[in-house]
């Protein structure tokens, strides 16, 4: 088994949106790596024959769903966390953008909330937000329009906590959608004291540390990202 993380890099009127889902995935690699197989797994593979921009149907067409147009995607980076080897990086090189909405384009600091349910009590529910709201899918009050939700929201939640799988040669990995609960630690050298956090360097630690068999659900009101306000970075 391993813990992998996938960090979608993506661009918003000149501001970086980054957003990082983890899998756990299981089986035994034989031609390919778990990173290379999750990535496939996530439709960022472009074939030319997919539904949108010629990208298969899978997480990264779902996200493309609930975007405005201005939303342009950089690219995937998917990675062991214990490996140093294991990685795989996907720049988008056909362009893949955004599909929801049209001339009403939101700030930035607009995101779409969704988050997971609980299934060990240690471990808190995940959280995401997605930038890129298209203010003509909000009622007033920063609701999102009833419509929406079933057509493109509902199947980014059912995508988000789907169990994938890549066929390589014969060999089928499976990757976990998983909640990732991370080790505390001080930040060396800060003063006042600051602490952040980090993966477990322990595997095993790790691995006993994750909460899988997630359900997603969408907070049906927009939420604001200060993070992502004009020149703050992601």
């Amino acid at each position: 088994m391993a813990i992998m993380e996938a960090t979608l890099t993506q661009q918003y009127f000149g501001q970086t949106l980054q957003t990082r889902f983890n899998y756990l995935a299981s089986g035994t690699p034989s031609a390919v790596t778990y990173s290379f197989g999750l990535t496939n797994a996530l439709g960022a593979i472009w074939d030319g024959v997919g539904p949108i921009g010629g990208y298969p149907t899978g997480l990264m067409t779902r996200i493309a769903d609930i975007q405005d147009p201005n939303v342009t995607f950089v690219s995937l980076v998917v990675r062991d966390v214990n490996s140093v080897t294991d990685f795989f990086e996907q720049p988008f090189v056909n362009p893949l953008v955004g599909q929801l909405g049209g001339d009403d384009s939101g700030s930035p600091t607009l995101a779409v909330g969704f988050r997971t349910n609980r299934t060990r009590t240690d471990i808190r529910p995940g959280q995401k937000r997605f930038g890129g709201v298209n203010e003509a899918v909000l009622d007033p009050g920063g609701i999102i329009k009833p419509g929406v939700i079933p057509a493109q929201m509902d199947p980014l939640a059912t995508e988000m906590g789907a169990v994938l799988s890549y066929d390589d040669s014969g060999n089928i990995l499976t990757f976990s959608p998983c909640i990732v609960k991370k080790e505390k630690y001080e930040v060396p050298g800060s003063d006042p004291v600051r602490y952040a956090y980090r993966y477990y360097e322990d595997q095993s630690v790790g691995e006993a540390n994750i909460m899988t068999s997630i359900i997603w659900s969408l907070k049906t009101q927009v939420r604001t990202q200060t993070s992502r306000q004009y020149g703050r970075g992601v």
